[in-house]
């Protein structure tokens, strides 16, 4: 007799996230914009693909449509413009490409989601190997009441026994 073989095949339902509206990521957009442009932004970038990576801080400032490195400015590179795109988890990316006279590049791609921000820096030189870093920072939250006083309880007699 032959054993009855009934393979059992498994049905697996992919739920698409919802698209966005052309709308709801031109707010996303705008709110991102807003929030780059408010402030400069602290980073901290660690090279990839070194035996001892080390942090290095570096200032990022967005203007209007454009962004500097304070560190990347010192070495020759300009500001550039960016591009800001919605993504569909509501976080935005901004991508750039800056130069020097003599055609080192930086490219920036980095993410703004929660008021942080993640992404990759790759450093071109004309001559020489290129340098990968990844960058990130926590936009300081700035609050008007002061800071909570902390005193020091008053101790206790301790009992005799």
């Amino acid at each position: 007799l032959a054993a009855d073989k009934t393979e059992k095949k498994k049905v697996v339902k992919t739920v698409a996230a919802p698209v966005m509206s052309e709308q709801q990521r031109d707010a996303i957009s705008a709110k991102a914009f807003e929030q780059l442009s408010a402030q400069t932004w602290t980073i901290y970038l660690t090279a990839q693909g070194v035996k001892r990576p080390k942090v290095e801080t570096d200032v990022l400032t967005f203007s209007g449509v454009t962004v500097v490195s304070q560190n990347l400015s010192a070495k020759g590179f300009g500001g550039s413009n960016f591009s800001l795109t919605a993504q569909d988890d509501g976080s935005a990316v901004f991508e750039t490409v800056q130069r020097t006279e003599d055609d080192s590049i930086a490219l920036w791609r980095g993410t703004l989601a929660g008021g942080k921000v993640n992404g990759i820096l790759n450093i071109r030189p004309k001559q020489g190997a290129a340098t990968i870093y990844s960058f990130s920072t926590v936009m300081p939250s700035v609050s008007a009441e002061p800071e909570p006083v902390v005193t020091q309880a008053a101790e206790t007699p301790k009992k005799k026994r």
